[in-house]
């Protein structure tokens, strides 16, 4: 037994209340302690925190009350300060009288912990790279589809109207997945979101928008989109900027778009000279054409909420705000 006891490589006691007894030589080997600093002292010694201990106790004790034996997963700390992984594995000299002592063997398993950590991260360093490659391809297909679509708006004249909208809104859905690839945390940034589809409205309208962020340099804070919204929340964007300028008089100042976020809520303002003075309401549904249905059909139950309103001068304004869970902070992957 002592021979078996010198020789192993894991290391091995007795304990009763938690005081360690007697120890084999790989203990010391494992702690970076002394015999004589070992014995005597409670297991406590051993472990980084009174949490951990208190938890060991209480997991491995209900196994041995179970099944006679109690195995887990730990951590110990080693008198230099490093930190281990242990297999500590415990078994009492008398099952029907635990104060005879516990003999126990703790098992370094910390390389192998590093190398299934290191597996982990690789399988998803995999899965983000494969995740932002398929965002790319289909950002890459609705271009497409979009472009499909724009070589057909000469042929069919009577249905140009409706084109134009389906080509914006594919092109709204292609920001969002352009956005998810282009993001090594795939997060769908509100301003971002927001600059890309005055981009595609000013291309396909061949009208100006002025985009801004509100206090860039001073308190604004971005935030991204719940990926669950993003879709939905593009749309609204598109159907409202689009919506902005066609009912802007051409002559008239270009529609104003601006965002601003407190890293939590966010604050979308729309601005336009409105050529039409028929009113509507998004509550009730009353006055409202076909893009003001897709977006009350869209806006989100929760997190969301639109409003407009228009002074003398026949200044539109919408105000769309946004909170969780439809927003959220901008998170970073490991962080």
């Amino acid at each position: 037994m002592r021979s078996i006891l010198h020789a192993s490589p894991a290391g091995i006691g007795l304990t009763i209340d938690r005081v360690i007894q007697s120890i084999n030589p790989a203990m010391t080997v494992l702690t970076g302690y002394s015999a004589a600093e070992l014995i005597g002292q409670p297991a406590r010694l051993l472990y980084p925190g009174e949490a951990e201990y208190d938890q060991v106790g209480r997991e491995k004790y209900a196994q041995i009350a179970q099944r006679g034996i109690g195995v887990v997963e730990t951590r110990w700390q080693t008198k230099d300060g490093a930190i281990l992984h242990i297999l500590l594995s415990a078994v009492p000299i008398d099952p029907a009288d635990l104060s005879q002592g516990v003999s126990f063997a703790a098992l370094d398993i910390t390389a192998r912990k590093q190398l299934e950590q290191q597996r982990l991260a690789d399988m998803e360093k995999q899965r983000e790279v494969l995740v932002r490659e398929v965002h790319h391809r289909i950002k890459n297909n609705l271009q497409s589809v979009a472009g499909l679509l724009r070589r057909e708006l000469g042929n069919f004249m009577e249905l140009a109207p409706h084109l134009d909208k389906a080509i914006t809104q594919v092109h709204a859905i292609a920001v969002v997945h352009g956005l998810q690839s282009a993001d090594p945390d795939e997060a769908i940034r509100l301003c971002d979101t927001v600059r890309h589809i005055c981009m595609t409205v000013m291309e396909q309208t061949q009208r100006p928008v002025d985009f801004h962020i509100e206090n860039e340099h001073a308190s604004f804070r971005p935030v991204q989109i719940n990926r669950d919204e993003a879709v939905a929340v593009a749309l609204i964007l598109n159907e409202l900027i689009l919506n902005a300028v066609k009912h802007s008089p051409e002559r008239a100042g270009a529609p104003q778009v601006s965002v601003d976020a407190d890293g939590e809520h966010a604050h979308v303002v729309i601005r336009n000279t409105s050529a039409s003075a028929v009113a509507f309401d998004l509550s009730t549904g009353m006055g409202l054409q076909t893009g003001l249905r897709l977006v009350q059909s869209l806006l989100p139950e929760q997190g969301a909420h639109l409003a407009f309103s228009r002074d003398a001068a026949k200044l539109l304004t919408t105000h769309l705000r946004l909170e969780a869970p439809v927003v959220q902070a901008i998170s970073h992957k490991g962080a």
